[in-house]
């Protein structure tokens, strides 16, 4: 709607945002490093922690695509809403490694499918990726216990997999307290907010990636998103497209600080009837 206006060929700050959109911040691009360094020497599990909004699935999806034809296959659970029992055959069956038409099998069959299935990527030089998003929501102890115990599987099968568990910063207090499954996780990336400086590139290069030629918002402005998104990337990007909508609705020239303000007013409205 506002991005003829602005000289926008689509709009900048949706989440969903295609590839030239991605900005490469330092927290990420470490982030996306130590990734790649544990798949890539046969870590056993690495961690991705971050607050909500701060691009972890991004990441994840940049990884996903990074890996050559020898990481396969790459099992990707985006939102683990599983019982404990199911983890063992959702992997299994998502592997390619068991089929679960005729009902569900027991969990010492599905075990041995998980054994055979990496014995036979260990055989082909491959190597298998399991990525589990949002592990925060695992509230079971019994879903943490399975999980430990796929990830135990023979040490002549170790090497055939990795284990990639995203999650917000709400797991680790969760993990200090399973110490047999924590001492799995040999590497950690934790996510950072933007500090001021990223934030205004941030604001910027996703302008400039939807066609922008111009200044949109001031440098105030851009200043007072940082402050009142804590350099979160969501939480920019909805302060952003609200704004560029306002500003075409008052046909404003720039974005300046109290138009950020009355953004942020309406995004915290409470309206009581």
């Amino acid at each position: 709607m506002y991005e003829s206006y602005w000289g926008l060929r689509e709009k900048p700050f949706r989440d969903s945002a295609s590839e030239e959109f991605f900005f490469p911040a330092e927290t990420h691009q470490t982030a996306m490093l130590k990734l790649r360094y544990a798949i890539d020497n046969r870590h056993p599990a690495v961690l991705l922690v971050g607050p909500s909004g701060i691009g972890k699935s991004l990441l994840v999806g940049r990884l996903r695509r990074s890996l050559p034809d020898t990481f396969r296959p790459v099992i990707h659970l985006a939102y683990p809403f599983l019982a404990p029992g199911e983890l063992p055959l959702y992997i299994a069956s998502e592997g390619g490694w068991v089929s679960h038409d005729g009902g569900s099998p027991s969990t010492p069959v599905l075990l041995q499918a998980l054994q055979s299935g990496l014995r036979e990527v260990w055989q082909r030089g491959e190597r298998a990726v399991v990525i589990l998003e949002e592990a925060q929501l695992w509230t079971s102890g019994r879903f943490w216990e399975t999980l430990r115990t796929i990830m135990n599987l023979p040490p002549a099968e170790e090497s055939a997999w990795s284990f990639v568990i995203s999650a917000q910063p709400e797991i680790l207090p969760v993990l200090r307290g399973l110490p047999h499954l924590e001492e799995r996780f040999t590497l950690r990336c934790r996510l950072k907010p933007f500090g001021p400086d990223e934030t205004r590139q941030y604001i910027r290069h996703r302008l400039t990636a939807a066609g922008s030629a111009r200044e949109v918002f001031t440098e105030d402005a851009e200043t007072l998103i940082h402050d009142l998104s804590g350099g979160i990337p969501r939480r920019i990007n909805r302060l952003c497209d609200l704004a560029l909508f306002i500003g075409f609705a008052e046909k404003l020239d720039k974005i300046r600080p109290d138009h950020v303000e009355a953004v942020q007013e309406e995004l915290t409205a409470v309206t009581v009837e």
